[in-house]
């Protein structure tokens, strides 16, 4: 399974889900910043994955109508983690993997 991990930035709380994902559980992951990539490397990132995680339920008005069937919403809210892989986040994100068991 290909996982695409997004979050605003594209550098905390989506490298925690794409650590957790492929060095625990070992799949194919990338990540991607919602606001920091452009709209063609986004386009590419969202037509490759099988599965795309948005951590906060904002960021979901910036995935494309065609893509919002491979949503999977993980709220577990703004990034307010320092960094870097804060155990907090780290513990927020397992837990939320773990309960859903989407990988």
């Amino acid at each position: 399974m290909k996982i695409l991990c997004t979050c605003s930035q594209g550098e905390n709380r989506s490298v925690t889900f794409a650590h957790i994902l492929r060095y625990v559980k070992g799949f194919d992951v990338m990540t991607l910043g919602l606001e920091t990539n452009t709209p063609e490397t986004q386009e590419m990132m969202f037509h490759w994955a099988d599965v795309i995680i948005v951590p906060e339920d904002l960021l979901l008005v910036l995935i494309p109508d065609e893509y919002r069937s491979k949503v999977k919403l993980y709220d577990i809210g703004e990034d307010v983690y320092p960094r870097p892989f804060n155990r907090e986040l780290y513990r927020k994100v397992k837990a939320a993997l773990d309960a859903d068991h989407v990988a």
